[in-house]
């Protein structure tokens, strides 16, 4: 769990993200080490004099979306016609990444079975080909209503007590294993998600 900090600045809405149970802040970098540009966590032991500025976060609030975006299209060529390619598309593994996905089913209400995690293989970051490969493992039907939308919303969750956030855009580019929640689209869960409107200005 990470707690927002006031760093104090008259005028400006900048926190530190700070873990809740230690000293240590989140910290952005690539300002010295252009290479360099992942996320880490600082031990600062509670020295709030050492903490640079690149541990400084901005808070912008974000307009939700009336409704959630349609997933992006894969960029790939899928080896054939129709939506039947889009089940039977392996990439080649020497190109994308292959990672784990562990998913579950969620009810209309939220809940699920703690028992009732499967997994499987899954080549590339396309959130699209990712949505119809658990159409087919789950047998549900492809779209609902008219508007062609997916019948499944999938999600993610930071930890346990994390919010789960709807997936709208292609996956990270790394091999480490994912957790997705299945929710039915249009179902009172799926209706409470937040979409932030990240095309807003």
């Amino acid at each position: 769990m990470w707690r927002p900090i006031g760093t104090g600045d008259v005028g400006e809405c900048v926190i530190v993200l700070r873990h809740r149970g230690f000293a240590r802040s989140l910290r952005a970098n690539g300002r010295y080490r252009r290479w360099h540009t992942c996320i880490t966590v600082d031990d600062d032991i509670g020295n709030f004099r050492e903490r640079s500025t690149m541990m400084h976060w901005m808070v912008e609030e974000i307009p939700p979306r009336q409704a959630p975006p349609a997933p992006p299209t894969p960029t790939t060529n899928l080896g054939g016609p129709g939506l039947i390619s889009l089940f039977t598309w392996r990439a080649q593994p020497s190109v994308e990444p292959l990672r784990t996905i562990r998913y579950v089913r969620v009810n209309d209400h939220g809940h699920f079975n703690q028992q009732g995690w499967a997994t499987f293989q899954f080549y590339g970051r396309s959130l699209y080909l990712l949505i119809c490969r658990l159409l087919y493992i789950l047998d549900e039907p492809i779209f609902i209503g008219d508007e062609g939308n997916f019948s499944i919303t999938v999600c993610v969750q930071a930890g346990i007590y994390g919010r789960r956030t709807p997936l709208v855009v292609d996956l990270p580019r790394c091999e480490e294993p994912m957790d997705i929640f299945v929710l039915t689209t249009g179902s009172p869960v799926a209706l409470e998600l937040p979409h932030p409107n990240i095309d807003a200005e």
